[in-house]
């Protein structure tokens, strides 16, 4: 028997959204329904023509739907709206608050550009325990003598009490609840003349060369984090979990890093540090170093610049013969190395240049035709219609037909109108007032529509679309958003007129800060005149009560008081053995929702230690509009002695008397909260 002189057609198993595939549920379906009824399913029968013409549509759809979600995501400008659809970039979904003293050197030394080290030690008080009390050293980077061109230009560098109070604001900025700085010090360095006998080979640049060893072993000397621009980690492969951990830093990804006060060195590390520098054939004649018996306290170990050529004391050589390196080149090419390796300031909105958005088209996927337009002329529902030979009888039928078949196509074209809404069906905009999506059928889709519908339905699907369902649906829609960030609502803690949709909208809105600063301290760094004592509690808890809402209660507030901000400290810094992990969160009654006060309050205690991180006690207290407002006045008193009281302490500036203030406002605030907790006990 001859060959087959054809490749034979491959059949594989369908898939489940197949034009196959749905035709064979489908046929299995009908003949399970109509058993012995019915037997002829082949292509010749009518109802198989209209199965078939189902299923093609179905894969019409299917296919749609399978479109990459950015695709449907996208605006008909070709992008997307982040903030509308409530997604979160890599540099603003990966990075936190930070959680350790490695975090808080990053932010310092990201920040303050004049710190070139920092040594971070918690305080304990006086019974020994942890206070949450920071004691920051710092090393000050060191001034480089400039060519004399470049004098004049150069900045009168910043006061030690301007640098404390620039990092102190840093630090405020970004610490968490129950955390404070107990002080600041400047630590003293020692500092070590690099000496060594360099041979170099013919190729490489004296000043150059010598540049690149005094850049080498100054970031050795310093032993702070080094700092890789976010362009070259990206460029090495590093995925953005990988790149944005911890604290955003604009410097880029932070390393790990030593923290090195008192150390000492053979010469054998300082020739390990030497030989990085390519160019160089021997090294000797290096003199080592050892500073960890200096007193009391340890020291930084800095690096000596020459300021004259005779203070060169690295010598080089070539063939035997030294080489004298003009201390003008040196600085210059030093600086040019400087500032190559110091790379960008990055910010979140740069990062898009760096870590491109998904591509994306825009899809139009709510177009739709009638499907009666794929079945044989000879059904008379097509674009020909009847013949007018056929007789009006003829044309009765097919209109029949037609009508019979539009109930299949108007649920056609509205699943393509919800896929069209994507972007609005799962985003938390304040006009979020439709869950369902419809489009009527018109002349273009379905010619001849007005033979069937005798009004416009445009307005009647509008009005099923708004039905009174809406609100259970978008809140099961918002709910899930909220689940991606692994974030819940509790309806019961909303007051009586309060919207479930517009508080989950106002926290999706917030999420950012909510999920990422859920545990930050008042920000201690803002200027007068703002919201200071707004800590990341007090707002989740805001917006949980629905106090952020339009139309939200006008007496509910809450606040939050952390109780190491009002204990008193020493002169070294150390605070009393009372618990300093302590929090009060003072709530208006106007908050109330429910018909039992008792079961609401337990759903805000719930909510409240859900919230509150671990480690973290808190005192609910219930005040009344009077003890509320006597407590903002007072909490506001303090507020405005604080600062001057701050920089006296942090920084040796300021007003002693504004330090008395201080302590004297904390004290009545202490005694009001005590006063609260005799009145109601410890709840």
């Amino acid at each position: 028997m001859a060959e087959a002189t054809f490749i034979p057609r491959h059949r594989g198993e369908p898939d489940d959204d197949s034009f196959e595939s749905l035709r064979s549920q489908a046929i299995g379906r009908l003949q399970e329904l109509a058993g012995n009824v019915w037997t002829d399913y082949n292509a010749h029968d009518p109802g198989v023509t209209l199965l078939e013409v189902v299923c093609y549509a179905l894969t019409d759809l299917l296919y749609r739907a399978d479109f990459p979600v950015v695709d449907l995501l996208t605006n008909e400008r070709g992008v997307i709206d982040w903030e509308g659809q409530n997604l979160l970039p890599p540099e603003a979904a990966f990075p936190c608050r930070p959680t350790n003293g490695h975090d808080y050197r990053a932010v310092i030394l990201d920040k303050v550009q004049e710190v070139e080290n920092v040594w971070i030690d918690p305080v304990d008080n006086r019974a020994a325990k942890p206070s949450g009390l920071y004691r920051l050293r710092l090393k000050l980077s060191d001034d480089i003598e400039e060519p004399a061109e470049a004098a004049s230009e150069r900045k009168a560098r910043p006061s030690h009490a301007q640098i404390k109070e620039k990092v102190d604001l840093v630090f405020a900025a970004a610490r968490n609840l129950c955390e404070d700085l107990a002080s600041i010090e400047i630590v003293p360095v020692v500092y070590h003349s690099l000496k060594a006998h360099i041979d170099l080979d013919e190729g490489s640049d004296p000043a150059e060369t010598l540049a690149k060893i005094y850049f080498a072993c100054r970031a050795w000397f310093t032993d702070g984090i080094e700092f890789t621009p976010y362009d070259r980690a990206v460029a090495a492969g590093k995925q953005p979990e990988e790149i944005f951990t911890g604290p955003f830093a604009r410097s880029g990804l932070a390393g790990e890093g030593e923290i090195g006060p008192g150390r000492s060195f053979s010469a054998a590390d300082i020739i390990a540090q030497i030989r990085k520098v390519d160019g160089i054939v021997a090294v000797s004649d290096v003199a080592p170093g050892d500073f960890t018996a200096r007193g009391t306290e340890p020291l930084f170990v800095q690096l000596r610049w020459p300021r004259t050529e005779a203070e060169i004391e690295v010598q080089l050589f070539r063939g035997g013969r030294r080489i004298r390196v003009s201390l003008h080149d040196f600085t210059l090419r030093f600086k040019e190395l400087d500032f190559t390796n110091r790379g960008s300031s990055f910010t979140p909105d740069t990062i898009g240049t760096i870590l491109p958005r998904p591509r994306s088209d825009y899809r139009i996927v709510t177009e739709y035709q009638s499907a009666q337009y794929h079945l044989p002329a000879l059904y008379g529902v097509g674009a020909g219609g009847v013949a007018t030979a056929e007789g009006f009888r003829r044309e009765t039928l097919a209109r029949q037909l037609k009508g019979y078949l539009l109930m299949f196509d108007q649920p056609m074209a509205d699943y393509l109108a919800m896929l069209g809404n994507l972007r609005h069906l799962f985003s938390a905009g304040s006009d979020k007032k439709c869950s369902y999506y419809a489009q009527p059928l018109d002349q273009d889709s379905f010619p001849g529509i007005t033979e069937f519908y005798a009004k416009p339905t445009g307005d009647i699907l509008n009005r099923l679309c708004a039905s009174s369902r809406h609100a259970d649906r978008a809140t099961r829609l918002l709910d899930y958003q909220l689940a991606l960030y692994g974030e819940n609502f509790e309806d019961d803690l909303l007051p009586h007129d309060g919207s479930p949709v517009a508080a989950r909208v106002a926290y999706l809105q917030d999420v950012e800060q909510l999920t990422r600063d859920r545990g930050a301290g008042a920000d201690l760094s803002l200027p007068p005149g703002r919201r200071r004592y707004q800590s990341g509690l007090e707002r989740k808890l805001s917006h949980l009560l629905g106090l952020t809402c339009e139309g939200a209660l006008k007496d509910g507030k809450v606040r939050v008081v952390e109780h190491i901000l009002l204990a008193s400290r020493s002169g070294d810094g150390t605070v009393p053995a009372e618990p300093c992990f302590r929090i009060s969160v003072l709530l208006s009654t106007g908050c109330y929702c429910g018909d039992d006060p008792r079961n609401f309050r337990k759903a805000v205690r719930d909510a409240v230690e859900a919230s509150c991180p671990a480690h973290i006690h808190a005192d609910i207290h219930w005040l009344d509009a009077d003890d509320m407002s006597q407590f903002d006045s007072l909490y506001e008193d303090w507020w405005t002695a604080s600062p001057a009281a701050r920089r006296e302490r942090l920084y040796g500036e300021g007003a002693r008397d504004a330090g008395q203030t201080a302590e004297s406002t904390a004290r009545t605030l202490r005694d009001f909260l005590d006063r609260l907790r005799g009145q109601e006990g410890e709840t």
